[in-house]
């Protein structure tokens, strides 16, 4: 049996809703359901999918290690964590 994540799989922040991310999206409407899920807070989520489009998460960034070692997300994390201001 799984644990359910109750922390963001990207930021580690522990105090917001999280939401459901597909590591490896569907390219259009007509394709099957897209598989693994990660949980991430809205705020990375919505960053996720402004720095890379859903080509490159589906076919380079489908783990979160992945998404991790990107240097948008790195630059990211340190503004979200308060490292960076």
């Amino acid at each position: 049996m799984s644990t359910i994540s109750k922390e963001c799989e990207l930021c580690g922040v522990d105090d917001e809703p999280l939401t459901k991310h597909h590591l490896k999206p569907k390219i259009s409407r007509n394709t099957a359901p897209r598989g693994p899920i990660c949980r991430l807070c809205a705020p990375c989520h919505t960053q996720v999918h402004r720095l890379f489009n859903n080509k490159d998460l589906r076919d380079k960034l489908y783990t979160v290690e992945k998404l991790k070692r990107t240097t948008a997300i790195k630059k990211y994390l340190g503004v979200r964590n308060g490292r960076i201001k």
